[in-house]
């Protein structure tokens, strides 16, 4: 249990009065703790490969192989972190032959550098799902993606290894393509399309929660415009996606309803990740098409979105197009389903560097931004109502417990949400996460400040 002489320093800094002008050297812009990278098929034949990018910039790659590390193939455009924040979940086809027998949801380890498990498999074309876009993980810790052969958004159960779907009707092809996430701000999810023609028009597209409405964000006024394998949210509410054709990356600001051309016309992207939402500053990862490729962090405060480049294939070589470019160890915050209206909250701060430190979660029902910038950039995703102060102060009984404590050995801990008493009145409603490991040394009296999650109450029946 935090200590009665640090909660006072928790609510003092979320009020904004006890800041300092101290950098935070842990929580900084573009650095990372390791990559995921995901390629394209090596040309014609049915092989593709994963790679990892170490904290330091090494280079590893894995080319499909029947006994090797990566057994399957298809273009790796699809990956997310899982619940554990440590294993990644990929999409893949099964049996080095085209066309193939069979399709699968498979956990990746990145420190073994193998699969260590297949969360689904199936017969090729054939059922739910049939191909996958890109991949993403709701408030139930279940992942979710667009079916762009049958039309539907669709999610596996964890509980049952079963897939649900539901049509969406009206929407452009190659939906989802062009990045697909869940909104860790306001939750539910926001997609792009993706394609090489003018068939359809660029859009970002917003479905509720339960899938039962979406609507269109932003639509493209130009018929070039036209987004690639990957977009994501950054922490200014802006929405970037990579871009191939006849344009240089695209951009929907805050609030807008357009899309529009990145402002480095040198820029041309394949994938785009969000960098971390608390570090200082507003920034993404992404694999460029250029010759030779480059995998790069781009400052998005920077009037034309300053690149630094992390490795590039003239020094590294790497075997295909590279489709996917996810950090580790990113997810500070997370949900998983565990009963009808029970729910475990995972933090997981920076891959357990903070064994034994106090930390606090609060909730806020009145959302996530505007967020409270610290004297050292650093971001608290949370706007301080009754319950966020409630909450910093403890346990809130009995819908929510162990958001207030200390971090296991592993630097972990687990908060439960128990809602069975609200019964179903309370579905839809978005509780906001956010929260902090505490150090009285620390600039702000935070040792590190944790990335946002939208919870969205769904208590069955």
């Amino acid at each position: 249990m935090v200590s009665m002489r640090i909660r006072p320093l928790v609510l003092a800094t979320l009020a904004l009065a006890a800041l300092d002008l101290r950098p935070a050297p842990a929580q900084v812009a573009g650095v990372h703790r390791g990559m995921f990278l995901g390629f394209s098929n090596l040309g014609t034949t049915a092989a593709s490969a994963v790679g990892h990018l170490d904290a330091r910039n090494r280079l590893q790659t894995h080319v499909s192989q029947p006994a090797g590390p990566w057994p399957h193939w298809g273009h790796i455009w699809g990956a997310t972190t899982d619940v554990d924040n440590e294993r990644v979940l990929i999409h893949a086809l099964v049996g080095l032959v085209n066309p193939p027998p069979g399709y699968a949801l498979v956990a990746w380890d990145p420190g073994r550098q193998a699969i260590v498990s297949t969360l689904w498999s199936g017969p090729f074309n054939q059922g739910v799902p049939q191909n996958l876009t890109n991949l993403t993980l709701n408030s139930d810790g279940n992942p979710v993606s667009y079916d762009t052969v049958l039309g539907h958004l669709v999610e596996l159960d964890r509980a049952t290894g079963l897939w649900s779907s539901r049509r969406i009707a009206g929407i452009p092809n190659n939906a989802g393509l062009g990045g697909f996430v869940w909104d860790r701000l306001r939750g539910g999810y926001l997609w792009a399309n993706s394609g090489s023609t003018a068939a359809s028009s660029q859009v970002l597209l917003r479905t509720a929660p339960d899938g039962s409405t979406t609507t269109t964000v932003a639509w493209d006024p130009d018929p070039n415009y036209r987004g690639a394998y990957g977009g994501d949210l950054l922490s200014s509410g802006d929405w970037v996606s990579g871009s191939l054709w006849n344009a240089q990356y695209l951009t929907v600001a805050s609030a807008s309803s357009l899309w529009t051309r990145g402002p480095n016309t040198a820029l041309r992207m394949w994938d785009v990740t969000a960098a971390r939402f608390a570090a200082p500053g507003c920034g993404y990862w992404a694999g460029l098409v250029t010759s030779p490729q480059v995998i790069a962090h781009v400052d998005a405060t920077a009037a034309l979105h300053a690149i630094t480049t992390l490795v590039s294939s003239s020094a590294a070589p790497m075997p295909s197009w590279l489709m996917e470019v996810l950090p580790l160890g990113g997810r500070d915050l997370v949900t998983c389903r565990t009963g009808k209206a029970s729910w475990d909250l995972r933090i997981q701060p920076d891959g357990g560097r903070f064994a034994g430190r106090p930390f606090v979660v609060a909730a806020s029902l009145r959302g996530a931004m505007p967020a409270v910038v610290l004297a050292d950039g650093r971001k608290l995703f949370l706007v301080l109502d009754d319950l966020a102060v409630l909450s910093v102060r403890g346990p809130v009984p009995p819908f929510l417990s162990g958001n207030v404590g200390v971090l296991d050995a592993g630097g972990r801990a687990t908060a439960r949400l128990d809602l069975k008493t609200l019964g179903r009145a309370a579905n839809g409603i978005v509780v906001h996460l956010a929260g902090a490991v505490l150090d009285a040394g620390a600039p702000s009296g935070l040792a590190w400040v944790l990335d946002p999650w939208a919870f969205v109450v769904d208590v069955r029946s």
